[in-house]
This record gives C-alpha cells, sequence and structure tokens, in this order.
C-alpha cells in the first residue's frame, strides 16, 4: 500500500494526464501539504489549479485531498481525494473520491458523465502504468 501511494507523484501525473495537444502541466509543486499543481487546457484557454489541503497515512489507508483554486468548464467547488487502502491478499485498492458542483444543474448533470468516463479510463491506465513501474505484478 505504501509503495502505490508512493507512486502518485509527478512521473505518473505527467504519464497520466490530458494529451499535450489538450492541456499542459503549468505547475506541480509535488504532493506535500500546501503544494499546488495548475493544469492548462489549450482548447478551452481555461485553468484548473489546485491545492493539497489534507494528506493522511496510516495501517489501513493513505490519501491526500487536493481542493480547487482555479476551475474551469463552470465548475465553482472542487475536490479530490487519492485514496489508496488496504486490501485482501496483499493487493491494495486505489480510489479516485471526487466532488464538485458547477454553477448549473445541468452542468452538474454533464460533469458526472464526463467525470465517469475519465475515471473508467483512469482505473485502467493506473493499473498499467503501476504494473509497469511496480516491485512485483500483484499490487492491485
Amino acid at each position: 500500500m505504501d509503495w502505490v501511494f508512493s507512486m502518485l507523484d509527478q512521473k505518473m501525473f505527467n504519464a497520466l494526464k490530458p494529451p499535450s495537444f489538450l492541456a499542459n502541466i503549468e505547475l506541480y509543486e509535488g504532493n506535500n501539504l500546501n503544494d499546488r499543481v495548475s493544469i492548462w487546457f489549450k482548447i478551452f484557454k481555461q485553468r484548473m489549479m489546485v491545492k493539497i489541503i489534507d494528506i493522511h497515512s496510516d495501517n489501513a489507508k493513505c490519501y491526500f485531498v487536493d481542493e480547487g483554486l482555479e476551475l474551469p468548464f463552470g465548475l465553482t467547488k472542487w475536490q479530490h481525494k487519492h485514496l489508496v487502502t488496504k486490501g485482501d491478499n496483499n493487493r491494495c485498492i486505489l480510489q479516485d473520491e471526487i466532488f464538485f458542483t458547477h454553477k448549473t444543474p445541468l452542468g452538474n448533470w454533464f460533469s458526472f458523465i464526463i467525470l465517469q468516463l475519465f475515471l473508467l479510463q483512469r482505473s485502467f491506465q493506473y493499473r498499467s502504468y503501476l504494473k509497469k513501474h511496480g516491485e512485483t505484478t500483484n499490487k492491485l
């Protein structure tokens, strides 16, 4: 579990970010408390900047939480918890818990659909990345 959590770093962020023709990473300070990350979405000419507001680690789970400072696409609130929990048989579970609000109800619905598609894809990307860079292939 600790190994997987330690892999949630800039290398993974770069590997899993949107393609460079869609977005650029403007700032990546790290995964420590008060660190910031900023992405510029080129085709939309909008920025998303988040700040790490909480970090936790114990024998059952590890996580960090980022919160939106500057939000694109009509979002008015953003909080994203990157959570790794201990599973069975020396495995772990990697979860993205995202809480957001949009300025309109239709925007909330549309954003939810887009995020679900994004997270479905992301689960395969996490597994592939961690297997490629992992100590063993049975961590997830």
